[in-house]
């Protein structure tokens, strides 16, 4: 008896699966293989012994030589086809590349949750450390000179954040994706995802630089206001993997859905940072 186990998960009542991945990737058919009832219950239990990456070998092997046997020229064109996709993409993810070779329905929304899993979490989680002061990095120290130009630098940087978010979320994958009928971009879709990241990368980066300047006592209010501004994109930023992901879990949701970022200050921010000032 053939059972279809889930690679980072499991199915039929087996217990192993991957808390980082989104329903919708434990659940879809490119993150199955399929074995006997013996060979599941044992791979679902020992997931030291076999790890997701060795699984997704298997079933590429397996794949391989089925169409190397059945020896038809489209067998053979999807294993050349194969050999060069995954090239660009050495870097990501098992799932990820498997979603790129098997394109199945909304692939690319499908791997764009996975590229935005496997880039952006990291450093998503790293800012979660950061609010809770769990790390911290060499302090800078400002003389009262320095202090309103570093001041101007940082909100003149938060508002280029504004702007490349307005541009990525809108236009960039947007255009990654295609048209409604129009096959997406695989390469354009990682170049999006990484922009993403880049942009969580360098908001962590502007609270860090905040938190651990040190200022003259006179703008330590000011300082101390500061904080947490880019936190509160960052916050913004950490919804897009998982709304993405609910709606491709199990059935897509059809129809037109919106999800609104907004970069907002806390109700009488300006007005404090104004006094302090």
């Amino acid at each position: 008896m053939l059972g279809a186990a889930h690679i980072f998960g499991a199915q039929a009542g087996a217990a192993r699966f991957d808390p980082a991945m989104a329903d919708a990737g434990r659940a879809d058919i490119t993150n199955a293989i399929w074995l006997c009832r013996n060979c599941h219950k044992r791979v679902d239990a020992d997931p030291q012994q076999y790890p997701a990456g060795l699984l997704f070998e298997w079933r590429r092997e397996h794949e391989t030589r089925t169409g190397q046997a059945l020896g038809k020229s489209g067998s053979l064109a999807r294993e050349r086809f194969r050999a060069r996709e995954p090239e660009p993409f050495a870097k990501a993810s098992y799932l990820a590349q498997q979603i790129i070779l098997d394109r199945p329905d909304h692939w690319e929304y499908k791997l764009t949750v996975e590229l935005l899993r496997t880039a952006a979490e990291p450093i998503l989680t790293r800012w979660r450390h950061l609010e809770r002061g769990l790390y911290t990095r060499p302090s800078e120290q400002l003389s009262l000179d320095e202090f309103m130009p570093w001041h101007s630098a940082h909100f003149g940087e938060m508002s280029r954040f504004s702007g490349a978010l307005d541009g990525l979320i809108n236009q960039v994958f947007a255009e990654a994706w295609g048209a409604d009928g129009v096959p997406g971009s695989a390469v354009d879709i990682e170049r999006a995802c990484d922009l993403f990241a880049d942009l969580c990368e360098q908001l962590v980066l502007w609270e860090e630089k905040v938190r651990f300047s040190v200022v003259p006592d006179e703008f330590e209010d000011v300082r101390a206001l500061m904080v947490g501004v880019g936190g509160r994109l960052l916050d913004q930023l950490a919804r897009v993997p998982p709304k993405m992901a609910d709606l491709f879990s199990g059935e897509p949701k059809t129809g037109v859905h919106r999800l609104s970022l907004e970069l907002d200050l806390p109700d009488g921010w300006v007005q404090r940072h104004n006094a302090a000032l």
